[in-house]
């Protein structure tokens, strides 16, 4: 198990804005590494209510439980524990997630016995180091949408805000309010619900 604190600025882009960073940063989407997200909430939504993402991810072979949960606009704290794929299967059927994240989860409240997977979301994700950060170049795949987005990480919240910014700037990309991933697809899950 690993507990990290997370900083990311994010921001949705275009294609041909993706098209054009892929470009400068000397990348193809045919590099990308395909990330499968699997989401889970009550029907309540108690987790999301928390501000909070709990996913188990799939990298090839590799699988892992994250319980994600944000401490400010840019900052989140995430524990994931690495799991085996029996482990995922056992919790896609209705089993508990890997007891460092349980504990949090009766902790705060949440009705862990509701917990059901609710949707997949499929990122082709590229990565390159810049400026003491990573720049994230995601392609996100879901419910029959898909959208495009930089991600910067860093380990300074206010270096970080400024390289950000320097970045979108030189290549006249506006900022535009980004949800996260799992927020994205909860909208497009509840407009499809009606």
């Amino acid at each position: 198990m690993t507990q990290q604190t997370e900083i990311e600025f994010k921001n949705i882009v275009t294609y041909d804005e993706y098209k054009q960073l892929c470009a400068h940063f000397n990348v193809t989407p045919q590099q990308a590494v395909t990330l499968a997200n699997h989401y889970f909430d009550t029907a309540a939504l108690h987790i999301k209510d928390m501000r909070s993402g709990l996913r188990i991810r799939q990298t090839n072979d590799a699988f892992e439980a994250t319980l994600k949960r944000l401490v400010d606009v840019h900052t989140s704290i995430e524990t994931n524990v690495d799991i085996t794929e029996a482990d995922a299967q056992r919790i896609f059927n209705g089993d508990t997630f890997p007891d460092a994240i349980h504990r949090q989860l009766v902790d705060a409240n949440i009705p862990v016995s509701e917990i059901n997977h609710y949707g997949s979301l499929t990122t082709k994700r590229i990565e390159v180091d810049y400026k003491g950060g990573l720049v994230v170049l995601d392609h996100a795949l879901y419910l029959g949408h898909e959208d495009y987005e930089i991600e910067y990480e860093t380990n300074d919240a206010t270096e970080g805000a400024r390289i950000f910014a320097e970045l979108l700037a030189q290549f006249n990309i506006p900022t535009r309010q980004t949800k996260k991933k799992i927020a994205r697809f909860a909208d497009i899950l509840a407009q499809q619900k009606g």
